[in-house]
């Protein structure tokens, strides 16, 4: 049978994937839960505690018992750097034949407990509820080693063939993954020419449809402060006089974010929406409705027999899924330099994190300097901005003749697109 009259039988592969699933990942998933593998920002330890390379170990089993024809697998561990699990699976098409490289990616680090966890519910403690399996990392993103291997393996059972695949899972996403650079230097001409990778890491609309992530939107972050006194006195006896560095905040963030509608106001931090990514979202609004934003978790209280509900910027489905991923949003926290104070004190400084998310705006940390930046007024205290980083979104365009571009240009543009990292001390 020729390779053009090779054809998956749909039913056949949900079943055998679904029967693998219930029978055996479901269980690696839960022992995964159990492991408090910490990606390395959130456990300066994980070297000593040594669970990072656990769950590596873990997989690394799991992946040799499934006894994959022709598989390799080797753990690379470089000097001061997390594992990376690397494996190899050549390819079934006939020799002679053009064959690409297919990379499938994941990570096996988790982010750290947080709270708000619902009662009976933990972190590091399984729970599988109505088909759901609860805890922290299965989803993010412990589960595609485990899938990349079982899909491999369908195709298998059904004598499909299949170019040459390779995997790479790493341990410091949750970090930034400034480990997965190194690691693929290292590996240099071991991964071949890849056009295609599948990335196992994104979000999904439901669970009754495959999901493809078209694009992303890139980030500028940084730390905001405003200083008004050297030390904090008693409010009582300076409010009034002293100005409030919280008023201060309020006011050099309004020069950013129009605070009545929370629309960004440089025209830098936009641009057009292609027609087709318009034409995309319209399809997935109309079938996911309104679970686009009835799917947070939305507070109500109930004051004097009215309900109070608060609400989406938008309800439109369209719109609520542009604003998502093409529109500029604003996203930040108020960190005071006095801990636990209970007296009620005039601070010295506030200082706000600040998270812009846009598309691919011309070098935003500018932006983001000039909207703090004054012609010295003194009452406005003293401003900066410091470790401003950026990365820029992702939006891969097909073009009709043209190749993919080859693997370690394609993974510096996903993980580390420009390298801008300032820091800029003291704006008056």
């Amino acid at each position: 049978m020729g390779e053009s009259e090779i054809v998956i039988d749909p039913k056949r592969l949900i079943d055998d994937v679904s029967r693998v699933w219930d029978e055996d990942l479901v269980g690696q998933l839960t022992e995964y839960v159990e492991i408090p593998a910490k990606s390395p920002a959130f456990d300066a330890d994980w070297a000593q505690t040594g669970l990072l390379d656990l769950v590596v170990q873990r997989a690394a089993d799991w992946i040799i018992a499934q006894r994959v024809p022709g598989l390799t697998l080797e753990i690379v561990r470089l000097p001061g750097r997390t594992p990376v699990l690397f494996f190899e699976v050549p390819s079934t098409r006939p020799q002679g034949t053009s064959d690409p490289t297919v990379l499938m990616y994941g990570h096996l680090d988790k982010q750290p407990e947080f709270s708000g966890w619902r009662a009976g519910l933990g972190p590091w403690t399984p729970a599988y509820l109505d088909g759901l399996l609860y805890g922290r990392g299965s989803a993010d993103d412990g589960y595609a080693v485990y899938a990349s291997i079982t899909a491999l393996q369908a195709l298998k059972r059904q004598g499909l063939s299949h170019p040459r695949i390779v995997g790479l899972i790493e341990t410091s996403e949750e970090s930034g993954s400034p480990d997965l650079l190194p690691t693929i230097d290292a590996l240099g001409d071991r991964l071949g020419t890849v056009e295609l990778v599948v990335c196992l890491d994104s979000g999904a609309g439901n669970y009754d449809q495959l999901w493809l992530t078209t694009s992303l939107r890139g980030m500028a972050t940084g730390v905001l402060k405003v200083e008004i006194l050297t030390e904090g006195v008693h409010s009582g006896d300076a409010s009034g006089l002293v100005p409030s560095s919280f008023r201060i905040l309020r006011h050099v963030l309004d020069r950013l974010e129009d605070s009545a509608t929370g629309r960004l106001l440089p025209s830098q931090f936009y641009c057009e929406i292609p027609p087709t990514r318009v034409a995309q979202a319209e399809a997935a609004a109309a079938l996911l409705g309104d679970l686009i934003y009835k799917r947070f978790p939305w507070a109500h209280h109930n004051c004097g027999g009215s309900d109070l509900v608060s609400l989406p910027t938008s309800t439109d489905p369209t719109e609520g899924l542009l604003r998502r991923t093409w529109m500029p949003a604003l996203r930040g926290f108020l960190r005071s330099p006095m801990p636990g104070m209970y007296c009620d004190p005039i601070r010295p400084s506030n200082s706000a994190c600040a998270c812009p998310r846009w598309w691919m705006p011309p070098k935003p940390f500018k932006i983001l300097r000039r909207c703090s930046k004054t012609t010295r007024p003194t009452r406005l205290g003293s401003r900066s901005i410091s470790t401003v980083r950026q990365a820029d979104g992702t939006h891969p365009q097909q073009r009709r003749g043209s190749r993919p571009r080859l693997m370690r240009p394609v993974l510096r543009n996903l993980v580390r697109p420009s390298g801008i990292s300032v820091r800029v001390d003291r704006f008056r």
